[in-house]
């Protein structure tokens, strides 16, 4: 069963995000390209991840709210301050965010 507080650490970071994220474009692969909203770091530190994944150039990560993204997959394309990345990686941590690592 999901407590009260776990309920309200998600609104809580979900109303952030649509607060404070940026727009950027997104567009799955073989889909429409579409505005979502996101919290941006450019200077994103590739060893976040995974060591099986390899980031070369330059790298990022935008959090969204997974229901917008609901079908976010490694190869996906994120056009943010006029800046092509693709999707390198993906991190749910099942509350409702998610976390795309991106790679030029």
């Amino acid at each position: 069963m999901t407590s009260f507080l776990d309920i309200a650490a998600n609104e809580v970071g979900a109303a952030f995000v649509r607060e404070f994220g940026i727009e950027f474009l997104y567009t799955p692969a073989g889909g429409t390209a579409r505005r979502v909203r996101g919290i941006y770091d450019r200077f994103a530190d590739p060893n976040d991840i995974s060591a099986l994944i390899v980031l070369d150039g330059d790298t990022a990560k935008v959090e969204m709210e997974s229901s917008t993204v609901s079908e976010l997959a490694i190869g996906d394309v994120m056009a943010i301050d006029s800046t092509s990345y693709r999707v390198t990686g993906i991190e749910d941590d099942g509350t409702g965010r998610v976390v795309a690592y991106l790679g030029r």
